[in-house]
């Protein structure tokens, strides 16, 4: 989400959610959002699929929350192929197979 002059809308974040919930204890797991798979939306342009993946991604590294990147067939770029590279630009820790 953006604000009127473009830039990222800033919104408080509670950290602890009532009923015992908390954003750290609360991962986002986006499971193949690799190159290849976006490209199989067929609901959804591309190029907005792959802004919303990266404002998610950015919204939970910013309020601290455990993020899970998962990709199969990387080496196959007839299909699947690489991770977005975009995801690898934001500085979350994730693990490589």
């Amino acid at each position: 989400m953006f604000n009127q002059f473009g830039g990222p809308l800033r919104l408080p974040v509670q950290r602890h959610i009532a009923g015992g919930f908390n954003l750290q204890d609360s991962p986002v797991i986006l499971i193949d959002h690799q190159v290849g798979t976006n490209n199989l939306a067929a609901t959804t342009l591309v190029a907005l699929l792959q802004r919303n993946v990266i404002v998610l991604v950015k919204f939970a590294k910013d309020t601290g929350m455990p993020v899970v990147l998962t990709a199969s067939q990387e080496t196959n770029v007839n299909v699947q192929g690489p991770l977005m590279p975009e995801l690898e630009d934001i500085d979350v820790k994730w693990h490589g197979s």
